[in-house]
């Protein structure tokens, strides 16, 4: 987390840059309200907007020139986004004695959002471990015959997966299958469910993984859980591990519940 400053003013001498960060995975305006003095015993307010031209959660650095004077108060929140669309934000002051966003003392740090305002003085910077998450149902197209179920969390966030829900359809090719999900790095596993059920060939059946679940099951709809309050750093994956999957089997109908996390790193 980023050095926080003493309660203002601030003085900035003429050559010093506000410096905007924001990490965001939703579109929208940051609109940034500064009191300043620059005329002694004069306080003027003045409005930034920030476009948030990437919504991949990479961090974004966005510079702007201040005159000399001083800085009273600095507001931020969120336009054109969704009630609970959140992002991380940082605005601070870069002194120009080393690179660009380098050498910037943060005064603002923390999520912002339409109804989730941040001020200095007054709102202390946070702990990027301390955000809350944002709840998301995702969807992705069907898998090709033959291939195992793949899940992946994107770049610069971090997932806590609170359920998966899928249609695994078999070919008529005699065989027993039986579905199992695997919860790994792309290199070593976390953990696997276990293997509790058999799907014959020429049958659909609806697969659902949940925290907290007990292991239950039908002719047509199966229940097992998945590890509770796991955090899955960017790049990780849920993959199936299908035993005596065949090319003529499919996973459709794919989604899935997370709570999402930005990752700064």
């Amino acid at each position: 987390m980023p050095e926080s400053h003493p309660f203002g003013p601030i003085t900035v001498d003429g050559s010093d840059q506000l410096v905007v960060m924001y990490s965001s995975r939703v579109g929208g305006t940051i609109q940034i309200h500064l009191s300043f003095e620059q005329t002694p015993g004069v306080i003027t307010p003045n409005q930034i907007a920030v476009r948030l031209a990437q919504t991949d959660a990479s961090s974004q650095f966005v510079y702007f020139r201040l005159p000399k004077g001083r800085i009273h108060r600095i507001s931020a929140r969120l336009l054109g986004a969704g009630p609970e669309d959140q992002i991380l934000l940082g605005i601070g002051i870069d002194k120009q004695t080393q690179a660009q966003g380098y050498n910037a003392n943060f005064l603002i740090w923390g999520l912002c959002g339409n109804f989730r305002a941040l001020f200095w003085p007054g709102s202390p910077p946070e702990h990027q471990l301390q955000f809350p998450g944002r709840a998301l149902i995702l969807t992705q197209a069907n898998s090709p015959l033959g291939v195992n179920l793949s899940i992946a969390v994107p770049t610069n966030v971090s997932w806590k997966i609170k359920s998966i829900r899928f249609t695994f359809t078999t070919s008529a090719v005699v065989a027993t299958r039986y579905m199992l999900l695997r919860f790994w790095d792309g290199t070593n596993d976390a953990f696997r469910t276990a293997q509790q059920t058999s799907q014959f060939g020429s049958t659909t059946r609806i697969y659902n993984f949940i925290q907290g679940l007990s292991l239950n099951f039908s002719a047509q709809e199966y229940f097992s859980f998945i590890p509770l309050d796991f955090r899955m750093r960017q790049d990780w994956l849920v993959d199936s591990a299908v035993v005596a999957l065949d090319a003529g089997d499919q996973f459709t109908n794919i989604s899935y519940g997370v709570e999402e996390f930005y990752e700064i790193n």
